[in-house]
């Protein structure tokens, strides 16, 4: 049961973060909300995180089309992807786009209900991919056990059907 619920999270967020993505790229999703964001990312892109730290220059439109490119490769890979490593990566890369933008916000000095909903997604994918690491460390742990216990089982019946015709042949 747990494990459905994190799969539909896991959609719902995806979900999120690709029309998120594609609000930033295309502006037949929202018009208002693309022209809105092409006004923002104009003062985001002074303040980027490659810019401030790798004195790397961005143009507004590329920092844009990169966060909003993160967006929509992590959201695919969360609703898409069902690997071990695969939804794990596509987590991080969502992460690392939403800690683009809630560093944006802070070092802007903007309200907090702007950065709001990038740290409430952030924080259910943090919650999400604990989950699914200590549920999959749990599990390879009882499928170790339940293999172990089957071996046992399987040792035991061979030496009971090694018995059984040592008997029969005497």
């Amino acid at each position: 049961m747990a494990r459905h619920t994190m799969t539909f999270i896991a959609t719902v967020l995806g979900l999120f973060f690709i029309y998120s993505g594609f609000s930033k790229l295309n502006p037949m999703v929202n018009a208002d909300l693309h022209l809105n964001m092409k006004k923002h990312f104009v003062n985001y892109a002074r303040v980027a995180p490659l810019r401030t730290y790798f004195d790397k220059r961005l143009k507004a439109s590329d920092y844009r089309q990169f966060v909003g490119g993160m967006e929509i490769a992590g959201g695919a890979g969360m609703v898409v992807l069902s690997g071990r490593f695969s939804v794990p990566a596509s987590q991080l890369i969502v992460l690392l786009s939403a800690a683009f933008m809630i560093h944006t916000h802070i070092i802007l000095g903007d309200p907090m209900a702007r950065a709001a909903t990038m740290i409430a997604t952030s924080l259910m994918v943090v919650v999400q991919m604990l989950f699914t690491l200590f549920s999959g460390k749990s599990k390879m742990v009882q499928d170790e056990r339940k293999r172990s216990s089957e071996a046992k089982k399987d040792k035991e019946t061979k030496k009971q059907t090694a018995k059984k015709t040592k008997t029969k042949a005497n």
